[in-house]
């Protein structure tokens, strides 16, 4: 984990899992849900809607031993459904995700191992692929600089 942060901060990340699992939106109205199945707590996690797909994409984190988290979550409004991809981004926490309107998919960059990643993901729904971004472009926050990445090309087509 980064030195900024010693210890996991998993006081937000239930809460979180707790309206996402717990309380559907409805136009002014919450309704509570209760799913079969739920992502394990964890923290530094990235969630990204998926408006093609009308659902959230989870993926990674960290346990509260501290172990980075490999795996990806959809959450369609009443049911966690956890995918099985046979390619995927290696463990991570601490990374960004976002969602690529043009190309209907969900972008994964970066995190960390602990190590940095410089990497960059693409989920179509129902799998991942490794890409190679053309263009870099950054945001400043308080803490880091995070790279953006457009037009965005495969290394290799998928499968």
């Amino acid at each position: 984990m980064s030195s900024e942060n010693s210890a996991p901060r998993f006081g937000l990340i239930p809460l979180l899992f707790s309206i996402l699992s717990v309380a559907a939106a409805q136009p002014g109205n919450w309704t509570q849900q209760m799913p079969a199945t739920s992502p394990s707590p964890r923290d530094t996690l990235a969630l990204v809607y998926d408006s093609v797909r009308n659902n959230v994409v989870l993926f990674g984190g960290v346990d509260s031993n501290g172990s980075a988290l490999g795996d990806t979550w959809t959450w369609n409004g009443t049911n966690w459904t956890q995918a099985s991809p046979q390619t995927k981004p290696p463990a991570r926490f601490e990374h960004a995700m976002a969602y690529d309107t043009m190309h209907q998919q969900s972008v994964l960059f970066g995190g960390q191992t602990p190590q940095l990643l410089n990497d960059t993901w693409v989920w179509d729904g129902s799998k991942w692929a490794q890409i190679t971004p053309n263009r870099r472009l950054g945001i400043h926050t308080p803490w880091r600089t995070i790279p953006l990445h457009v037009h965005v090309s495969p290394t290799k087509p998928p499968a």
